[in-house]
């Protein structure tokens, strides 16, 4: 068996800016479906070349924000200048404008007092199946993205937090005439994905794709939010 380990190290070996967290996670989930004889020695070979040609065409390994015990936490601390009810205002009214459209959207939770807002929330993103597969790189499938906005207001800053986040795309659907039959939704959390060699080969560049979207995305929220704050001001004084 050494020498497949040997493989699956040199073949699992990607850009140096991986995140090598994550990625030693999905060699030894390789490694350990092997070892369980979930797949044979063939396999083992063709899924790790396959997950590397994958990786090397992504650029990398999604870099995913883990924390010292591996927990993925998205979010950042937003240093506004504001007093904390012009913070706390200021982003319930940023939700109101950026989530609700959606049935699942809005403002769960509000307290002032305590300085916390709560707001489900929800962005569109795509996924794609292999090419070897039935569907190919520029046949996209619709995701929508869940999750949840957890913030905690104070004089001056305002931290935010993204948690849960969970995806819902169609599957299993025929169209005739431009109508839709046997459509269902199927949701994913960003905990089951991972590692994202524990599923059929034919995901893994569709949830790579979303893992690469994703911080980028949340990035752009807070942007978002920063820039709203920031000239929440002067807009109050026009």
């Amino acid at each position: 068996m050494n020498y497949l380990v040997a493989i699956a190290s040199l073949i699992l070996a990607v850009n140096s800016f991986s995140r090598a967290q994550t990625l030693e996670i999905e060699r030894k989930n390789l490694l350990r479906l092997y070892e369980e004889d979930i797949i044979n020695a063939d396999a083992y070979r063709d899924n790790a070349d396959r997950f590397s040609i994958i990786i090397n065409d992504l650029g990398g390994y999604p870099k995913l924000p883990l924390s010292a015990d591996n927990q993925i936490n998205f979010g950042d601390t937003l240093i506004t200048g504001l007093p904390k009810k012009t913070n706390f205002n200021a982003l319930r009214e940023w939700s109101a404008m950026n989530f609700g459209s959606f049935e699942r959207d809005g403002t769960l939770y509000e307290d002032v007092e305590s300085g916390r807002l709560i707001v489900s929330g929800s962005i569109i993103m795509n996924k794609f199946k292999d090419a070897r597969k039935l569907f190919r790189r520029n046949d996209p499938i619709e995701v929508r993205c869940h999750f949840i906005l957890n913030a905690y207001v104070k004089d001056q800053k305002v931290k935010v937090e993204f948690i849960a986040p969970k995806f819902g795309y169609k599957y299993g659907w025929i169209s005739v005439e431009d109508i839709v039959y046997s459509e269902t939704i199927r949701y994913a959390k960003l905990s089951e994905m991972l590692p994202v060699t524990s599923a059929s080969p034919s995901y893994w560049k569709g949830d790579l794709d979303l893992l690469m979207e994703l911080p980028g995305r949340f990035d752009d929220i807070l942007n978002s939010i920063k820039n709203y704050l920031a000239d929440h001001q002067e807009r109050s004084d026009f």
